[in-house]
This record gives C-alpha cells, sequence and structure tokens, in this order.
C-alpha cells in the first residue's frame, strides 16, 4: 500500500481502475483526504484497489477495487488492520512529541 504521488498517477489510477480518484487529487494535495492505492505482490504496477483515508481521525472513508466494486474478501479487513497500525504509529509519535 502506498499513497498516489502526483497527478499522473491520480490519472492513471482513475483510468486504469475506472473510477473518479483523478477528481480526489486537488482534496489530497490540499491536505483535505488521503489517496492510497493497495497493490498485489508481483504485480505492483497494477491497479487493484483504490483506498481513501482521513489521515486526521484516521478513519477509512472509502475502499474500492476496478469499477467501484467492493474489493475481494478478506482486502477491507486489511486495509483497516493497516490502517490501525498506522494511527498506533501516529498516536506513539505524537506522545513521543509532547514529552
Amino acid at each position: 500500500i502506498r499513497p498516489l504521488r502526483n497527478k499522473q498517477e491520480f490519472d492513471d489510477e482513475g483510468r486504469n481502475n475506472c473510477n473518479c480518484v483523478a477528481s480526489y487529487y486537488t482534496s489530497a494535495t490540499e491536505g483535505r483526504t488521503s489517496i492510497f492505492v493497495l497493490r498485489k505482490v508481483g504485480a505492483e504496477e497494477e491497479s487493484f484497489v483504490t483506498v481513501e483515508v482521513d489521515l486526521k481521525t484516521m478513519e477509512l472513508k472509502q475502499c474500492y477495487g476496478k469499477g467501484n466494486r467492493l474489493p475481494e474478501e478478506g482486502v477491507k479487513e486489511w486495509v483497516e488492520k493497516w490502517l490501525s497500525r498506522m494511527a498506533k504509529k501516529k498516536h506513539k509519535a505524537a506522545m513521543k512529541g509532547a514529552a
């Protein structure tokens, strides 16, 4: 899982995964949302699942496969576990900075 990094990646993901993620580019660059892509091991360049996360609340907003379909079984649960680990890391870093 990794963030989309530039306008071209947003455009490519939208075209390849048949979704509207390209329209989120401005919101993402302004920090109003964060967009990540999940790839299968061995197929890192192929669109698989597009994920929207609110990094302020560490809330999963969207998690869809091609054509905005629900992802394969177990994928959303994996993303939620990943997000939970990221939230714990964010909390630890905030506590360290406050000390």
